[in-house]
């Protein structure tokens, strides 16, 4: 929400529905540029369409039946980003600003 509210166009997805539900409608009614998905990462068909993939919360990396599972949601974030994007994690967020503070 952060990023839409600073005026970035953004997508979230979780497989979540009450999270997608809550997110959807907050989003609403602060009349940001952001929509949520409730959907598998692992099935998502995005082609280089972001600048920046934010993986929070470890994104179920790790947590998946395998590592075969697990690579794939390093192919969809690699086939979601446009041709010089960033992947990025919410680990990489903290360290910057704990970085910034010290």
């Amino acid at each position: 929400m952060e990023f839409a509210r600073r005026g970035y166009d953004v997508t979230g997805i979780d497989i979540t529905p009450v999270y997608i539900d809550y997110a959807n409608e907050q989003a609403k009614r602060e009349n940001l540029n952001a929509k949520f998905i409730c959907q598998d990462i692992r099935t998502i068909t995005f082609d280089k369409e972001y600048d920046v993939v934010l993986n929070m919360a470890d994104g179920a990396i790790g947590y998946l039946e395998d590592d075969e599972e697990n690579h794939k949601i390093f192919s969809v974030i690699a086939k979601a980003l446009k041709n010089g994007g960033k992947p990025s994690s919410d680990n990489d967020i903290q360290l910057m600003v704990y970085s910034i503070r010290e």
